[in-house]
């Protein structure tokens, strides 16, 4: 996937990209209040805590899938929170690792905190492949608290506990004010479930916060409200179905010469949606045989966690099935998985044909599959017979 929502694919999903933690306390360069009695003034000898969720999402399925992926959270300190004599905020000192490219603006625009957030992923992912790479402060699970910490700006990096290789490109198109279009390449670092993966996108927190404004609703350092020494942030990832693939394997024992013969197979894979369990994929498929021997054929792209059923529903006149007539299997991320069906000679003359239903995605002007009121893959049907064909 290039882009958080890719024009190729309809089957991406997305949930809300991500609000910047920034907004919890940024104290480069705000004069706040002299200090009052009116809140706690600030301390910063104060131990911080940091938690962070790796999902709001409520549906029971995608949360079961989140566990799965077994979310930490990396947290990198760019700068030191350093206190202004007289008055009641902090600013930043940034460390030596950063502070060529890491420049601490006066401002609270979530565009440029997010851009600070992309240099900052950028060296620490540029580090990983030299001698000394830059390592976390802390690494903690996803919902549980990182204690111990000195006020200060963090990076935030969210992967999977088990991948090594986790920092990831998405691009997306920015426009101008002229109307000029560019294509913009922005870090994320992943997760894998058993049937999603997961990007992040990287956030700076700053520690100690703030409470809202009473009468604004904002957080903001110079508003006279008190310092918050513990924070949370709900992490907010973009994901995408995984897929894996299934190959059948047809093997014929004993053949009778004198004519080809055909086996015909359906595939129905069911995956629970919600409270209920729908039809991802259905179609059938055709192994052609003018030899004993085996045959195969690899369905690509089948949603991962997948149920599916694969059924022999012609074994040709002269041939019967020596295993099952129906395999189930469930259809793996990123694997190959197999079903065998055997057949053998009946010894029987009986002249032969085939019928074959074929499926084909319909696909609009773009080339992108065009989806039911379901959400589901529309198709073609065509049968074949002989050598003529009709379609629906």
């Amino acid at each position: 996937m290039n882009k958080w929502r890719s024009a190729k694919s309809a089957f991406i999903k997305r949930i809300l990209a991500c609000t910047l933690a920034l907004g919890l306390c940024i104290g480069g360069g705000f004069l706040s209040p002299l200090f009052t009695d009116a809140a706690d003034k600030l301390d910063l000898d104060h131990a911080c805590s940091l938690k962070t969720i790796a999902t709001s999402s409520t549906d029971k399925e995608f949360l079961a899938d989140v566990a799965k992926a077994d979310v930490v959270v990396d947290i990198y300190k760019i700068a030191d929170a350093e206190k202004k004599t007289g008055y009641d905020y902090y600013t930043f000192k940034v460390a030596d690792a950063y502070k060529d490219k890491v420049k601490i603006p006066d401002t609270t625009d979530s565009k440029v905190w997010s851009d600070i957030a992309q240099v900052a992923a950028g060296i620490v992912k540029d580090s990983q492949n030299t001698a000394t790479p830059i390592t976390p402060d802390a690494t903690e699970k996803a919902g549980k608290e990182i204690p111990g910490l000195k006020g200060g700006l963090y990076l935030v990096l969210t992967r999977g506990s088990q991948v090594t290789d986790y920092f990831d490109e998405t691009e997306s198109t920015v426009t101008d004010a002229n109307g000029n279009t560019t294509t913009k390449k922005d870090i994320v670092t992943v997760a894998y479930g058993d049937a999603n993966v997961y990007k992040f996108v990287p956030e700076v927190v700053a520690l100690p916060t703030k409470a809202p404004d009473p009468v604004t609703g904002e957080i903001n350092t110079a508003a006279n409200t008190d310092w918050i020494y513990s924070a949370t942030i709900s992490l907010k990832p973009s994901w995408e179905p995984r897929y894996g693939k299934l190959k059948i394997i047809k093997d014929l024992l004993t053949y009778e010469k004198s004519e080809d013969t055909y086996f015909i197979f359906s595939v129905d894979a069911k995956k629970k949606v919600g409270d209920e369990i729908k039809t991802v994929f259905s179609n059938v498929y055709t192994l052609r045989f003018s030899k004993t021997g085996k045959e195969e054929l690899i369905i690509d792209k089948l949603p991962a966690g997948c149920d599916v059923t694969v059924t022999e529903v012609y074994s040709g006149c002269n041939y019967k099935l020596v295993s099952d007539q129906t395999k189930q299997v469930v259809i793996l991320a990123d694997d190959l998985v197999e079903v065998t069906f055997v057949n053998d000679y009946e010894h029987r003359d009986k002249h032969c044909g085939a019928i074959t239903n074929h499926f084909d995605p319909v696909l609009d002007a773009n080339g992108n599959v065009v989806l039911d009121e379901n959400g589901l893959p529309k198709y073609t049907w065509s049968k074949y017979t002989d050598s003529r064909e009709e379609t629906n």
